[in-house]
């Protein structure tokens, strides 16, 4: 949909202050930012949502701005209604949809008598008229970030949750980056190196030729900074995967660039795999494909190992990725060295 001149704006400033500093670190500049893009009364962000029970626990990087009502939120929530709000997020969690729209959401997906339970008994006991949610996949699992309204202002319009819906993939790059800590370029709009911070391990080569490339794609996507440039490259035997996102505006702005050498990577524990598979329900089949991608095998390597046509490797490495959420090999490698920790300081 169409949005006015100001909303985009708006919507400008707060995803280059979400990558300059992350909400965390300054949770009131975001608040005071996202506000003027989408007024709300109360919001928490970044709360880890448990996979299997749906109860939600604050995260180290979970911000909020009334800490006083918080606590009781999270200890109502999970002392019983979680159970209510369950079969929606399991239908979240299978990637059906992202968003959760008080009230539309709940009456659309659970019977009427609980329904009005779960808003009357709960969201409108804590004041709350209308809410909306964002759910992301990261590394660690789901999170979300809610925004809420109380009684007597008016619901989120369309325009409102699509600028919202516009920040959730700059949320996921924010949150992953918060677990990892891979080199780290500046480039300008040519892919010239503006400098390297050396203490991310900025230091670290990158062919001239992958800088080029990179350029190539942001000047191909118009270096649309409400889209977030991920691919993943080879070269000389090397897979990198990339994140670019803009840090800089006016005539010389300024593009991070963040990348893991996939072939360089470290071995990933036994026991990170296994937490692994079980977060994402991974079958006995799909395990093995895992392991097998960890151990660098190639599809023919990978069938000759396991007795399996190569065209049935193919059809399980599908079905892991698609699990997982990702795209390839080497944005499962990202998810699997920051889910073990090896990208940290």
């Amino acid at each position: 949909m169409f949005l006015g001149d100001g909303k985009v704006k708006g919507l400008l400033q707060v995803v280059f202050q979400l990558h300059a500093n992350p909400p965390w670190r300054d949770p009131t500049r975001f608040f005071s930012a996202l506000r003027k893009v989408v007024p709300f009364d109360c919001i928490t962000a970044f709360m880890t949502v448990d996979a299997c029970t749906h109860k939600i626990l604050p995260s180290p990087l979970t911000i909020c701005d009334n800490t006083d009502e918080a606590p009781s939120v999270i200890r109502d929530y999970n002392d019983y209604f979680f159970q209510l709000k369950s079969p929606i997020l399991a239908r979240i969690m299978s990637r059906e949809f992202c968003d959760f729209h008080l009230p539309n959401t709940v009456y659309a997906n659970l019977p009427k008598n609980k329904a009005r339970e779960f808003e009357t008994d709960f969201w409108h006991k804590h004041k709350v008229q209308f809410a909306y949610s964002r759910y992301i996949k990261t590394p660690a699992g789901w999170m979300s970030t809610c925004v809420s309204r109380r009684a007597g202002a008016s619901d989120f319009s369309e325009e409102e949750i699509r600028c919202l819906d516009l920040l959730s993939p700059h949320f996921e790059l924010i949150v992953a980056q918060a677990n990892a800590s891979g080199p780290c370029l500046f480039l300008d709009r040519d892919g010239e190196v503006v400098c390297a911070d050396f203490h991310a391990g900025g230091g670290a080569a990158l062919p001239a030729r992958l800088c080029r490339l990179i350029a190539g794609r942001m000047k191909l996507q118009g270096a649309d900074p409400l889209q977030p440039l991920h691919m993943t490259v080879t070269e000389n035997g090397h897979s990198y995967y990339f994140n670019v996102f803009p840090v800089g505006t006016g005539r010389c702005p300024l593009f991070k660039v963040i990348w893991t050498d996939v072939e360089k990577a470290p071995p990933i524990p036994l026991s990170v795999l296994h937490l692994f598979a079980h977060q994402h329900r991974l079958s006995p089949r799909e395990r093995d494909m895992l392991v097998c991608v960890v151990e660098g095998k190639q599809a023919k390597e990978m069938a000759t190992k396991l007795g399996l046509a190569i065209d049935t490797v193919k059809e399980y490495l599908g079905s892991l990725y698609r699990k997982v959420g990702v795209d390839g090999r080497g944005p499962l490698m990202v998810h699997l060295l920051s889910a073990a920790g090896l990208n940290r300081p």
